[in-house]
């Protein structure tokens, strides 16, 4: 809403719209800055169960087969799933559902839940297509299934996902759909230490880094997050 509690443009378009308002602007804003495949998985993958599994009594080896799929580069939950939905989408379409399960059982993922966002996921493109955000052939490659192996060079071929893989414009869009629902990063003052090189900074330990949300104040990753062993975050906010 505007200064007068009017709806805005972008309040009208997603009234209208079949989704969550949260989800409606992951995908506005997804094909606004050219990347909808990973914002399409990332906004069923919030509106879904999560694909991880973590058995109570296998949760050192769960966490470690799900730290395979996380990168230090980008530094994302929501990144994360798209790398494993992803990974999932290659076995399937190269060895069928077998194949499928294994890999999933094999890397404590829930098949059901992959499922479920490849579902969502065939439901967002059409909500897409009908309020004329996307085309009818990429509605049609969404639909049949992206083959995933090759997407690395073919997503260039399609104006709304030719930064698909650019994971700063991806995390500015997640930013931008959840705003002001942002944490801000607070990192401790700069410790050094005496060796025979000289002064050196410490390296900082995840503990100490802080979150802070603006109307929850203080908050703490979950031990399950992929962000959870971090110790530095380059921008300063999360989404």
């Amino acid at each position: 809403m505007d200064d007068q509690e009017a709806l805005t443009p972008l309040g009208l378009l997603l009234s209208e719209m079949p989704v969550d308002a949260c989800v409606g602007k992951l995908l506005i804003y997804g094909v606004m800055m050219r990347c909808i495949d990973p914002i399409m998985t990332i906004a069923a993958a919030v509106s879904s169960k999560t694909p991880f599994l973590s058995p109570q009594d296998e949760r050192e080896e769960a966490n470690a087969a799900h730290s395979k799929f996380s990168s230090k580069s980008y530094k994302s939950d929501h990144l994360t799933i798209v790398t494993v939905f992803n990974a999932w989408q290659v076995v399937m379409q190269e060895g069928g559902y077998k194949k499928g399960r294994a890999f999933c059982q094999e890397n404590y993922l829930s098949f059901s839940a992959l499922e479920g966002i490849e579902a969502l996921r065939s439901d967002y493109i059409r909500v897409l297509m009908d309020f004329g955000f996307v085309g009818r052939e990429f509605f049609k490659e969404i639909s049949r299934g992206l083959h995933r192996k090759t997407h690395g060079e073919t997503h260039k071929n399609h104006r709304v996902d030719c930064e698909a893989y650019n994971s700063r414009v991806i995390k500015s869009v997640v930013c931008a759909a959840y705003y002001p629902q942002l944490l801000k990063v607070s990192h401790p003052k700069a410790l050094y230490k005496e060796t025979m090189d000289g002064t050196v900074k410490r390296e900082n330990v995840p503990k100490r880094v802080k979150l802070f949300g603006k109307e929850l104040g203080q908050v703490f990753l979950h031990p399950a997050s992929s962000l959870f062993a971090v110790s530095t975050f380059e921008t300063g906010w999360l989404g």
